[in-house]
């Protein structure tokens, strides 16, 4: 029955003969007689638009940043200690890092950045050793002291100048990026709080709004505009 021709079947419509131009047989499976499946699985062809192999997982660039010009020798140490334990734990070999510390004038690159935990840890151990003195004092210190509210705005201005150029050092790439920072956090509290903490004293800041304030306040802006520039050209 495999080889059935048109000639070998009739059809009729409404009584009449009709010819059977094609013949197409189409087989179907009977029970029993299917054929053995492969063992062999065959994966489906990959589309153009799905990738050959799996993603890559990002690399971590660590930047380790220590403000030292406001914050206290021992409580350092303590956040020393810790930063130790962090770098000493596992799976820290898949990841770039950094140390920098500010000293209250200018940034310093005590550990480039490695892959190697070697470097940033003797750098941890060698700031651990040194204590510096602070320049600022701490926001829990600010009420009492002599610092102005020019000292902390100029020391904020520096502080944000070396973060950005810390910033600045992270390798380019697909990666993910994290910034530790240490810092006793005088120069992040908002400007009114820290004006309120400081004591009254005869400066410029403490005049009150008028002709002599206004005319202070111009005089300040160029001074005010010089940093902006270079904060936003550093950023660029």
């Amino acid at each position: 029955m495999i080889d059935l021709k048109p000639e070998d079947l009739a059809l009729s419509v409404d009584g009449k003969a009709v010819p059977i131009d094609t013949l197409v047989l189409t087989a179907r499976k009977r029970p029993g007689l299917a054929p053995p499946e492969s063992s062999i699985a065959v994966a489906p062809a990959p589309s153009p638009a799905s990738p050959l192999l799996p993603p890559v997982g990002r690399i971590r660039q660590i930047a380790i940043f220590v403000d030292e010009g406001e914050t206290k020798s021992f409580d350092r140490r303590n956040v020393y200690d810790e930063l130790t334990k962090f770098l000493r734990q596992p799976g820290m070999a898949d990841r770039l890092l950094l140390v920098a510390r500010f000293d209250g004038s200018r940034l310093h690159i005590e550990s480039p950045w490695t892959a190697d935990t070697a470097g940033p840890l003797d750098a941890i151990a060698r700031m651990r050793e040194h204590p510096a003195a602070e320049r600022l004092p701490t926001i829990s210190e600010l009420k009492g002291s002599s610092a102005s509210v020019e000292e902390v705005d100029a020391y904020r201005r520096r502080l944000f100048r070396a973060l950005l150029e810390a910033l600045a050092l992270f390798p380019s790439g697909d990666a993910e990026r994290q910034l530790v920072l240490v810092s006793g956090g005088t120069v992040f509290a908002h400007p009114t709080d820290i004006a309120d903490s400081l004591k009254l004293q005869a400066s410029p800041s403490s005049l009150p709004w008028g002709p002599q304030r206004s005319a202070y306040e111009e005089s300040r802006q160029p001074e005010r505009d010089r940093g902006a520039f270079m904060l936003w050209s550093r950023a660029v």
